[in-house]
């Protein structure tokens, strides 16, 4: 079930890798306009840009890409090598990296009113947190065990 898992994970890093790049060069495309219509209806409350404020969207969607991209570079080297060898720092980067843009960006998308980011943030958070929980064992033996135990 493992490699099950760490399959998962690369997955997710491979997507999320094509959804950042989508961002930085497709940002006037219809899938991508499926995205953040909702995100610009909630902080404006209309989906029309004046021409100034749509070259502003598209910078700050390739700076957003662009981050993104390498955000799903990182969970790919991290499933590809070192998440395989059962290394611990390897689940601790991801949980720990992924965790602090979740509270960061969704604590941000809450306080501005954008529900869609919030939804689309936390089914990322949760796809990678499926496969942190289903190997926490298999990094962590002494520490499940431990926590199995207090459970009972």
């Amino acid at each position: 079930m493992f490699n099950f898992w760490r399959l998962f994970l690369l997955g997710v890093g491979i997507v999320t890798v094509l959804s950042g790049l989508q961002y930085a060069f497709l940002g006037d495309h219809a899938v991508t306009r499926m995205l953040t219509e909702p995100i610009i209806v909630s902080l404006t409350g209309t989906a029309a840009m004046a021409p100034e404020t749509a070259r502003i969207e598209a910078f700050y969607l390739g700076i957003i890409g662009a981050v993104t991209a390498g955000l799903g570079v990182q969970i790919e080297f991290l499933a590809l090598f070192p998440f395989k060898k059962r290394e611990k720092w390897a689940w601790f980067a991801a949980a720990t990296s992924v965790g602090a843009w979740y509270v960061i960006d969704t604590g941000l998308a809450f306080a501005a009113g954008v529900p869609s980011l919030v939804t689309a943030n936390t089914i990322f958070a949760a796809l990678v947190a499926l496969p942190l929980i289903f190997t926490f064992r298999d990094f962590f033996p002494s520490r499940a065990a431990s926590v199995a135990a207090h459970a009972q």
